[in-house]
Order: structure tokens, then sequence, then C-alpha cells
């Protein structure tokens, strides 16, 4: 016992006391939770240049959207980066999608884990009625999501840093087809219409055949949306 004793090499031991409990970062979430810490604004990124993979399915939909208002098609996000008709719709929708996923990379870590699904749960519900409502063409649609969003006030801390492009941002996130629906609710399944339709945010966004689904099988659809 002696000798192990000897020959350990106590360097690799370490104390710690309430300050530097506090300065270690992994003690975030419990300062937050425990003591109401504040954890800080997040830093925000630069939006890459080139497309990502996890900008795939709200961009497909907004080429969509941006051929159904005209002129012109749009077969891929550079179509619509040469368009002087939706170059700055584009880009302001790339900068908000970034700036929520810079959100959620921040307080992933630095605050407990329910903090984040509770703050997307109230940006989903903060904004499924407008997203309801009747609208001319879906690029009305969203805009009128895009402002709903915008004013949003959710609760606690993750509300107090949240401002106007990290909530429309997060609304995109919603468009990710590996993503439920909605937060703590059930994931909407197969679409009355066409059961092969494999578009998991046709609530939120803005599917082509969403008021006709509707308007078509009332009662389909509401039994599936509850």
């Amino acid at each position: 016992m002696k000798q192990r004793i000897e020959e350990f090499d106590f360097k690799q031991v370490d104390w710690f006391d309430a300050a530097k409990l506090e300065k270690d970062k992994a003690c975030g979430p419990v300062l937050v939770s425990w003591f109401d810490q504040d954890p800080g604004p997040f830093k925000r990124g630069v939006v890459p240049k080139e497309i990502d993979a996890s900008e795939s399915e709200y961009i497909r939909q907004l080429l969509s959207i941006y051929e159904e208002r005209g002129p012109g098609t749009f077969p891929s996000a550079k179509a619509a980066m040469q368009s002087d008709e939706f170059r700055d719709h584009l880009r302001d929708q790339r900068s908000r999608f970034f700036d929520a996923v810079f959100f959620d990379r921040f307080y992933r870590v630095s605050t407990p884990r329910d903090y984040l699904e509770t703050f997307k749960d109230e940006v989903y519900h903060g904004v499924m009625e407008t997203h309801g409502d009747q609208h001319s063409d879906r690029l009305i649609r969203h805009s009128k999501v895009m402002q709903q969003a915008a004013v949003l006030q959710p609760s606690g801390v993750l509300g107090n840093h949240a401002g106007p492009k990290v909530k429309q941002g997060t609304c995109h996130q919603f468009a990710r087809s590996d993503m439920a629906v909605t937060s703590g609710a059930k994931q909407f399944e197969a679409c009355p219409l066409r059961p092969s339709c494999t578009q998991s945010s046709c609530r939120l966004w803005s599917c082509s055949h969403l008021r006709q689904c509707r308007e078509s099988t009332p009662s389909t659809w509401r039994r599936r949306s509850q």
C-alpha cells in the first residue's frame, strides 16, 4: 500500500471550492436552475456561403413558395439568389435560421435540457394559429408567421436572450423533416389525402396541399392533428 501511495501522481488530483465550481462550465446548467444565474448572451456565428445540409428542408419549401408566387422557377437556392425578387428574402431566412442554430448550440450546454425544449414549444404555440389562418398565398402565410414570431415573448431566461431573428429561425427549424412537428405533442402522421406524403412539417409550414387536406377531410384532419 505504501509503495502504491508513493508511486501515485498526485499532480492528477485537483480540488474545487465554491469559486472554482462557479467558473466551471459543467456547472452552468445547475447554477441557472438552482440560483437563477443568467447564462449570458449567445455568440452569433457566420452564415456559411454554401447551403448546409441542415437547411435543405426549409429551403426546399421556400423555393416552392417562390415558384408559386413567380415569376420563374427555382430548382436550387443558387437560382433564387440570382433572382431580384427573392434574393434578399432568402438571405434573410438563412440569417434567421443560423441565429437559431447558434442560439441552440450555446444554451443547450449552458442551461438545463428542458429550457430549450420549453422555448421551442412556446414559439410553436405562439405562431400555429397565425399559420392556420386563411392567406391569399403561401408567401403571405410565411410573412405573417415571421411577423408573429418576431413579437413573441417566450418565458424564462431564454426568452430574455431570444431576439426576433432567433424566434423566426426557430420556425424554420420546425420545417426539418427529422424533427417532430411539435414539442411535447403528437407528431403528424399521414396526410389524409396523400398517405405517402413525408412532410412531417405540414401542420406548421406551407405544404401546398395543406388547405385542401383541411377543407376536404376536416374530421380526419382534426383527429390526426390533435
